[in-house]
């Protein structure tokens, strides 16, 4: 297993070698037209490059997106929160944070986020981008309500 975390790593087995795509590259190669309505990401600290290599995506179908955002993780290989955050935030995404210790979700605005990152020292914080207003019903037009 990959991890930043020692302890994480398994001390035996072996190595596989898979091909990595961009998300955008990987749609576009393969003709997919359908809607992304919902992105899951536990990269390890490659949460941004996921991302980046889903930007057009993201922007054009504006899918939930649950991330595990994991700000040691990113800084070890190069890349930071706050380049993730600025993204969504540009982006029009609003955001949840998952609180293990009341086990709610807790709305957080971007300044909030970033400074609850930089001051806890948490190794990761579970976060959901919630699309921007409208683009959710607009999905949703055209299908019966089931209530």
């Amino acid at each position: 297993g990959h991890s930043f975390n020692p302890d994480l790593i398994w001390k035996q087995g072996s190595k596989v070698s898979v091909p990595i795509y961009a998300l955008d590259d990987y749609i576009r190669e393969r003709g997919i037209n359908r809607r992304l309505d919902v992105l899951k990401s536990d990269t390890q600290g490659y949460e941004w490059q996921l991302i980046s290599g889903a930007r057009k995506t993201i922007l054009r179908d504006k899918p939930l997106v649950l991330c595990e955002v994991a700000p040691k993780a990113l800084k070890a290989i190069g890349d930071s929160h706050e380049d993730l955050l600025r993204f969504f935030e540009e982006a029009g995404y609003s955001m949840l944070m998952v609180d293990r210790s009341r086990d709610e979700l807790m709305p957080l605005g971007y300044e909030a986020l970033k400074l609850h990152l930089a001051e806890t020292g948490r190794e990761f914080e579970d976060v959901i981008f919630l699309p921007p207003a409208g683009a959710s019903e607009a999905r949703l037009d055209g299908i019966p309500d089931q209530r």
